[in-house]
């Protein structure tokens, strides 16, 4: 397959999350350019191996040279550590930072400047981070492998620029895998750190490939390719570093496998299903068989990584969030700041994660810190019972900015967060959100009457409508840190998921003559083409022969706690008629702000 079209999936698959600030959109933009731009040619990315490197990290003296098979190995008893990510700043660049997989101590790893690292993975002792990394003297669509002190610190290079993506440690930390070209050749390589061998793995006739991982003897390696000649159409394929023993793990004519991540630990391969059959977050053993399905209950998974002891498994969805699920499918959750492709430190048997104690100084304007691990401002607040019996308080805030001041809502990373014992700290946090226009916290309504209520957030508004999203807190049985935050979706009768409800107007009722469109929403037992218990009701207006055409859509709660498409009706009312009941000052027992409040 043509290499171009590796460089589009590269850029699909490279999409940021939904980002407030425009920071990633700016990035996406430039970094589209570069490799669209760049037309590859025979020899055009020509990799080109160090010498020697910065520091004399090691020498680099044979390049392309076939080498023995090394022997099996062990991987040593581990925990887990730091679960790593990149993030674009608005000072510039895109930075490695690492978050405990409880969502505390976030920390900067790379230092400031413009220079993009992404794509991280850990070595197998935990101290080093290998990257693709370019900065802007490079050549269009340059980037090299560096590596980087987990501690944080500065970049060393391994490659010339060129085009190298993917990385992946061995599981003896002595090779690094990665997807690149070399002489018009295109393919997983393997740079051996001992002696600066490269070798083209050999044997991979099957079209455009991505994404290695290594077996936990450090024999094999798993990859994503695409065996025919249907755009879009990937399996998972695994083959001896030799050569030999190609083997597709999936083989699904009709759907596609991507990502995937053999564990050390455990020897089962996750994976991400595509399409629209069966989509989710899978894991397979070694030889293929006993597929599993983990989750399907986040839009666009991808990305997955196991933690260092096989316990669970890191992964992107939805907007960007990172998420660790246990294997079963149980646990899912959130990881408080860490956006995009992760990756999992390893930590010796022993070792713990150093602390990094926050630093609650005020935020701009005034606005306390409340314990998100990194200043906060535009701070809004709504209180309700997020747990049973239990006064609470939501807050919706802004990451301060890295220069100083506020960003804009369109120009930050927004978060909504609770404080469920009354310190003034949150106790879960989920985020980024997606605002447009305004973010801010809106009610605290009981949409769905069990005693406890949902969080409703404003992310998008104008004077006459407002645009909110719902979310509940969970796991609150275990109390402490494994509580969470968690969205709530709409499922549309089309199977489309949407978490944006334009389900209320400031300005209430449709003034005669006037060509607005007023939504509202109500909370019923039972609704109109609802099942028995709660419903929520939205209600579009609109002008119609001297009369009104009122579209009712009905939403309940399902089992798995996201509401549900229930039902759909149209009405036309006369001229004199009322319109449906609305949701007045109330929003399922929650009062509603109203333009006096000041938004």
């Amino acid at each position: 397959m043509a290499l171009d079209e590796r460089l589009r999936r590269e850029l699909e698959r490279a999409a940021r999350p939904a980002d407030p600030s425009g920071v990633y959109e700016e990035l996406i933009r430039r970094r589209e350019r570069r490799r669209i731009a760049r037309r590859v040619e025979a020899g055009g990315l020509a990799l080109v191996v160090f010498a020697a490197t910065v520091g004399g990290f090691f020498a680099l003296t044979r390049v392309f040279r076939g080498s023995e098979e090394p022997p099996p190995v062990a991987a040593p008893p581990v925990s887990n550590g730091l679960i790593l990510f990149s993030l674009p700043l608005e000072s510039g660049g895109e930075h490695l930072f690492g978050v405990a997989p409880d969502g505390s101590g976030l920390r900067q790893l790379t230092p400031e400047g413009g220079g993009v690292y992404r794509s991280p993975d850990v070595s197998p002792d935990g101290s080093t981070v290998v990257v693709v990394h370019e900065i802007e003297g490079f050549e269009e669509g340059g980037t090299v492998l560096a590596t980087v002190p987990i501690q944080g610190g500065s970049p060393t290079w391994l490659t010339d620029p060129g085009f190298v993506l993917d990385p992946a440690w061995s599981p003896d930390g002595s090779r690094i895998a990665f997807t690149g070209t070399r002489d018009g050749l295109f393919g997983i390589y393997v740079l051996d750190l001992r002696t600066g061998d490269l070798a083209l793995v050999p044997g991979i006739d099957v079209g455009d490939v991505g994404d290695p991982t290594w077996s936990p003897d450090g024999t094999r390696i798993a990859f994503e390719a695409a065996p025919g000649p249907s755009v879009g159409q990937w399996d998972i394929f695994s083959i001896r570093l030799d050569g030999t023993e190609l083997t597709n793990l999936t083989n699904t004519p009709d759907e596609s496998e991507t990502w995937p991540a053999w564990s050390w630990a455990n020897g089962g391969i996750a994976f991400v299903r595509g399409g629209t059959t069966a989509p989710g977050l899978y894991t397979i053993a070694e030889d293929g068989t006993d597929e599993f399905l983990v989750t399907d209950e986040l839009p666009a998974p991808a990305s997955p990584v196991w933690s260092p002891d096989g316990s669970s498994i890191a992964f992107s969805a939805d907007t960007g969030q990172v998420y660790t699920i246990r294997p079963d499918g149980s646990a899912l959750q959130p990881v408080t700041g860490a956006l995009g492709e992760p990756a999992w430190q390893t930590l010796p048997e022993g070792a713990t994660i150093p602390a990094v104690e926050p630093t609650p100084s005020p935020s701009p304007g005034g606005i306390p810190d409340i314990g998100l691990g990194f200043p906060v401002c535009d701070v809004t607040s709504v209180g309700g019972t997020f747990e049973p019996g239990v006064p609470g308080t939501a807050f919706v805030g802004t990451r301060s900015g890295d220069t100083g001041g506020c960003p804009t809502y369109q120009g930050g990373l927004q978060v909504v967060a609770v404080d469920v014992t009354g310190d003034g700290l949150a106790d879960a946090s989920y985020g980024p959100l997606e605002c447009e226009r305004t973010c801010s916290a809106f009610a605290a309504p009981d949409v769905d009457g069990d005693g406890q209520a949902e969080i409703a957030v404003v992310v998008d508004g104008s004077d006459s409508t407002v645009a909110f999203e719902l979310y509940r807190v969970v796991g609150i049985e275990s109390g402490g840190r494994e509580r969470s935050i968690s969205p709530i979706k709409t499922v549309e009768e089309a199977g489309g998921l949407t978490r944006k409800l334009w389900i209320w107007s400031r300005q209430g009722w449709l003034e005669e003559g006037s060509a607005n469109h007023p939504y509202r929403a109500r909370c019923d037992e039972g609704a109109e083409g609802s099942v028995a218990g709660p419903a929520l009701v939205e209600w579009t207006a609109m002008p119609w022969d001297e009369g009104y055409l009122v579209s009712e859509t009905v939403y309940r709660f399902a089992e798995n706690g996201n509401l549900v498409f229930a039902g759909y009706a149209r009405n036309r009312l006369g001229a004199s008629d009322p319109l449906p009941a609305g949701s007045g000052d109330e929003l399922c027992g929650a009062r509603l702000p109203t333009p006096d409040d000041g938004g």
